[in-house]
């Protein structure tokens, strides 16, 4: 009989990201136009989230009372 080895999600995310740093780090056009896609990722959720804090802050009552 046959013994099948099955990996574990750890070890398959290990691959993947070996596999994708192996990419990365080819560098060339497709390294670049992935870089700059991860930027714009990136930016387009601070974004996100500095107008939900800015948002958040309009919302809280102001403090009327200074001394």
């Amino acid at each position: 009989s046959s013994i099948k080895r099955t990996m574990s999600s750890n070890e398959q995310n290990f691959n993947l990201r070996e596999q994708a740093g192996s990419i990365g780090q080819a560098g060339g056009a497709f390294s670049e136009r992935g870089r700059a896609a991860e930027n714009a990722y990136f930016h387009a959720q601070e974004a996100e989230q500095l107008a939900a804090l800015k948002q958040q802050l309009e919302q809280q009552p102001q403090n009327q009372s200074k001394k």
